[in-house]
């Protein structure tokens, strides 16, 4: 972290001998350390100055170790056991590569395995073995450093008179607060006794309507007639106008003893095409 640019360490025996309220709220945004939630991950930075440069929570070491309640929360033991596996597993790494190079002629057989070719596995196996350890301690002290932000930025409020130990904002003294803990004036000649409740909304009354003096129009019926569900009357069929058909005319062959004129029967009279209907009646001709 010695390498990484460090946030300014705040000076609290300055700021401990503020007397205005204004200048202490001034003193508490300038001082208080704010997250940003970056693609690259949280980044930090010392109040919101729009030129000030965002930075890891490597950069929070000088500033956390300023304030003597957040440096008692940094993760120490975190930080250091994280250091001293990622030494050792890069002194086991280089032992790794040194193996490599003796036993390059000879090759690495798991059936014959001798000394050197023993100590670059185990060598790799324990440079896998201490990279995840340091990076699990790495991650416990960052979830550290990140826990120690909170305890200083409670402890700036209440140096100056502005948080409570819970973390709650302290109004001015003129200040009319509602139960919840809302500011609702500053000025202390408009000061309000408690929230003003609303009355509740009462029935809307629609207004009377203007008196005509003109006689009303009949009302239109508005009514929608009754549907009509009786069946349609059956209909008769018309009349056919066709033609009996005539008798052919009598045969002038001689007559002969025994002969007898033989009659034509007359074929049936043709049915109208609207009979074959369905649901109309049939009308049925008789034989002449």
């Amino acid at each position: 972290m010695s390498l990484t640019p460090q946030l300014q360490p705040t000076d609290f025996a300055k700021l401990e001998t503020i007397k205005d309220r204004a200048e202490r709220e001034k003193a508490l945004k300038e001082n208080w350390i704010f997250r940003h939630e970056e693609p690259q991950g949280t980044r930090y930075t010392k109040g919101l100055h729009p030129l000030s440069t965002k930075r890891s929570w490597q950069s929070l070491d000088a500033i956390l170790r300023s304030e003597k309640n957040s440096a008692e929360a940094l993760p120490y033991k975190e930080l250091r056991r994280s250091r001293i596996l990622a030494a050792l597993g890069a002194v086991t790494g280089l032992l790794f590569i040194a193996s490599g190079a003796a036993t390059a002629r000879e090759g690495f057989d798991f059936q014959k395995l001798n000394g050197a070719n023993g100590v670059m596995l185990g060598s790799v196996l324990a440079t896998v073995g201490l990279a995840i350890a340091a990076g699990v301690y790495y991650r416990r002290a960052e979830k550290g450093y990140a826990r120690a932000v909170n305890i200083y930025n409670d402890s700036l409020g209440m140096r100056l008179g502005l948080l409570t130990p819970n973390g709650d904002y302290i109004p001015p003294a003129d200040a009319a607060v509602d139960a919840e803990g809302y500011i609702l004036t500053e000025d202390a000649n408009t000061r309000i006794e408690g929230a003003q409740p609303y009355p509740a909304p009462g029935p809307s009354i629609a207004p009377a309507p203007a008196p005509n003096t003109t006689a009303p129009a009949p009302a239109p019926n508005t009514t929608a007639p009754a549907p009509d569900t009786t069946a349609p009357p059956m209909s008769a069929p018309p009349p056919t106008t066709a033609q009996p058909p005539q008798l052919p005319p009598p045969t002038t062959a001689p007559q002969q003893a025994g002969f007898r004129p033989r009659l034509v029967p007359r074929p049936a009279a043709q049915e109208p095409v609207d009979a074959l209907q369905p649901g109309r009646a049939l009308t049925l001709l008789p034989r002449r």
